[in-house]
């Protein structure tokens, strides 16, 4: 029933499993919209790429910083950091979270109106949904920094257009209801 909306028939299978919840039919079909927009996998992922650079921009600064205060002091030859050669994302550890994953956690967000406040962290982590989403994808549960890291890279032009193509969405489907 679920096989063709995911990358793999274990993730249909877990979420097939769960209890049927509201947060449940979201999910499904938020991930049916999010493999018919492939475009929006790659914008949160060129925005979490952004995101990055800009944390190792930081990391080159604070370095810069420390080797700037400690150049009276004889430490050897501190590694030479070069602007923007240094501003390029390499091979590394690989992400935890892919812009499909980071996509859950935006609708997680939006059904739970947060994922900052104590009370929807616990609720997302008591989530068998969510829990059973990143077992099929053998990913463990994002920490609360990871989630919150990587739902704020989304940046508002991304934002936008999700808005706008789950409108799309919602009107080729019939979604919308005159009695709202």
């Amino acid at each position: 029933m679920f096989g063709d909306l995911f990358s793999t028939a274990d993730t249909a299978s877990q979420l097939a499993l769960c209890h049927d919840t509201e947060f449940k039919e979201i999910l499904l079909e938020g991930l049916e919209f999010f493999k018919e927009s492939p475009a929006i996998k790659s914008m949160i992922e060129a925005d979490i790429d952004a995101w990055a650079l800009r944390k190792k921009q930081q990391r080159l600064e604070d370095k810069r910083w420390e080797s700037s205060r400690m150049s009276g002091l004889p430490l050897g030859d501190l590694p030479a950091i070069s602007g923007e050669d240094a501003l390029q994302l390499q091979s590394g550890r690989p992400r935890l979270l892919d812009g499909e994953s980071v996509f859950v956690l935006l609708l997680a967000r939006g059904y739970y109106g947060s994922l900052s406040s104590c009370q929807a962290v616990d609720r997302m982590l008591d989530s068998m949904l969510i829990n059973a989403y990143f077992s099929s994808r053998n990913q463990p549960m994002p920490s609360h920094n990871c989630a919150l890291d990587n739902l704020n890279a989304v940046n508002n032009q991304t934002r936008d257009h999700i808005f706008r193509a789950q409108l799309g969405y919602i009107k080729k489907k019939g979604l919308t209801s005159s009695t709202c």
